[in-house]
């Protein structure tokens, strides 16, 4: 057989094939699939069903297995994304498609479902009695930063904590936040991986300054940064360890209980949540709201240009919330 130099096999090709199928979905993602399709095949080898390709009826009876089980709304369509996933790397179309009878089902165990304890929003209101319990914890003043780059950000937790060693290169460093003394003071802060960020692309925050500087990330960070190291965590004790999730939420529970909040019924993501709320409050628009928390719920946004001034407008119009 003749090889040409500098062109791979055919093998080596479909394995490269293979490898791109494989990265286009995080590692997480993955992770979650490989679990649902095991669960899918067993399924259909238990009742004599041909799993590939999946016709209606076998959705139709895998959907009511999986809600025999217990399973919530919200699960049963990861199972479902699952199986399609499965067809598609198997080089099959998409079995989900035009099956009329299965959305209907689905749609069911949403309204049988029992509904999910949601964790309660974090509001500007609730963010504006916090201060005056954080202030007085040991590195008050960095967990109070954190806390506000979370609500002004719209952040998930996941995207300024470390949760396993600290890596320079997917965590948040001193030096991935710039402060802007223009005529629009405001602070950009560097997110290098976020959960719907799959290809690790990062993303640009600008966070506007507000007229209160207690409740105001940009004057906050400055307090944070100022005379650190450059590669250092963003977010880090007097003794030298980064701020974990799971030390922020107990935080954020302790400063919680402490003013008479059921602590429980709140988490990390109830800052994020608490944006949005206090966003909607105020009167902002939808399109507002998706760009405040990098939401793409619609595909026009992608095509949208915002200007600095809009996005740097977010954090002092959510200060001049109302009590909600």
């Amino acid at each position: 057989m003749v090889i040409i130099a500098g062109i791979p096999a055919l093998c080596d090709l479909e394995d490269t094939v293979h490898s791109l199928m494989e990265r286009s979905l995080r590692l997480n993602t993955r992770r979650t699939y490989n679990s649902a399709q095991k669960r899918y095949l067993e399924f259909c080898h238990t009742y004599k069903l041909i799993p590939l390709p999946a016709n209606e009826q076998v959705l139709l009876l895998y959907v009511a297995f999986l809600y025999t089980q217990g399973l919530t709304h919200s699960t049963v369509q990861v199972y479902l994304a699952a199986v399609r996933s499965l067809h598609v790397f198997q080089g099959y179309g998409n079995p989900l498609e035009a099956c009329l009878r299965l959305k209907q089902v689905v749609k069911a165990v949403h309204i049988e479902s029992a509904p999910v304890n949601q964790k309660l929003p974090i509001t500007f209101d609730i963010m504006s009695k916090l201060q005056t319990v954080v202030s007085n914890f040991s590195d008050g003043t960095m967990l109070w930063c954190a806390m506000l780059l979370a609500f002004f950000g719209c952040m998930r937790a996941s995207e300024f904590t470390v949760n396993a060693a600290f890596d320079k290169s997917i965590h948040i460093c001193v030096s991935d936040v710039s402060l802007i003394d223009s005529h629009i003071p405001h602070a950009i802060v560097f997110v290098k991986k976020s959960k719907t960020d799959i290809y690790n692309k990062g993303v640009s925050l600008y966070i506007g300054c507000t007229s209160n500087p207690i409740l105001c990330a940009h004057c906050s960070l400055r307090q944070v940064v100022v005379g650190r190291s450059s590669e250092s965590p963003l977010f880090m004790f007097t003794n030298g360890s980064p701020l974990s999730k799971y030390v922020f939420v107990r935080a954020t529970r302790l400063a919680l209980s402490l003013l008479g909040y059921p602590s429980h019924q709140y988490s990390g993501h109830s800052f994020r949540a608490g944006a949005a709320t206090t966003a909607a409050s105020v009167g902002m628009s939808g399109h507002e709201i998706q760009l405040l928390g990098r939401w793409r719920s619609n595909a026009y946004v992608r095509y949208i240009r915002s200007p600095i001034n809009l996005l740097c407008s977010f954090a002092p119009r959510l200060s001049k919330s109302q009590h909600y």
